[in-house]
């Protein structure tokens, strides 16, 4: 690995303790946006976020409105905000057009990162992610529970999901809005994502 290269923190962790090459790791993490995936406690933060930016977007076109309602002789104040620099109606309108192009974007990113269904995505996201460092390695991407316990992997595949998602700290939605949010569990990700690496078993002619 050169000096240059960039590794991610939790990428190294997640690499020194499935024992990889950090920039293989790093380079899949990439390569299936792991960091763009937003957990279900994420989209909740960022749709309160943009409810309330929605909002400050809202009253800033108000302001503007106002702003345009005055009289070219009604300018002794904004011609004094004006030496001091500040250009009130401009600078209104670049603020609100900065809002405006966030607020689009991160709605849109939220609308395409299945919101609105059960799963949680950046868990499925990150399961996907090991199975497919387990296949660089050669390794087997293989679901499995313990037989006492249903909760519990039995294969290393599945605790290493279960371990990932610890390290990226990958959330899902508490069931109240007064608990703390609690790490997202491996089994459905592991398996959807284990599912995902199975080769058709083609049947001999």
């Amino acid at each position: 690995m050169t000096e240059d290269s960039y590794v991610d923190t939790r990428v190294r962790e997640f690499a020194d303790y499935i024992q990889c090459d950090p920039e293989l790791a790093q380079e899949l993490y990439f390569e299936h946006k792991v960091s763009e995936a937003l957990d279900n406690e994420q989209k909740a933060s960022v749709d309160r976020e943009l409810s309330t930016l929605q909002i400050v977007s809202n009253n800033l076109d108000r302001a503007a409105k106002a702003c345009k309602m005055l009289s070219i002789y009604d300018d002794v104040l904004r011609n004094a905000l004006r030496i001091q620099g500040l250009n009130l109606e401009k600078q209104i309108d670049e603020l609100n057009n900065t809002l405006k192009d966030n607020i689009a974007f991160f709605n849109a990113s939220i609308s395409k990162d299945t919101s609105g269904t059960s799963s949680d995505h950046k868990a499925n996201t990150v399961a996907n992610f090991v199975a497919a460092v387990f296949a660089e390695l050669n390794r087997p991407v293989s679901f499995g529970t313990k037989a006492n316990d249903s909760s519990e992997p039995s294969t290393p595949f599945g605790k290493a999901v279960r371990d990932a998602l610890v390290m990226f700290k990958v959330y899902r939605k508490p069931t109240a809005p007064h608990l703390v949010p609690e790490i997202a569990h491996w089994k459905r990700p592991a398996e959807r994502a284990a599912k995902g690496c199975q080769k058709p078993n083609w049947q001999k002619l």
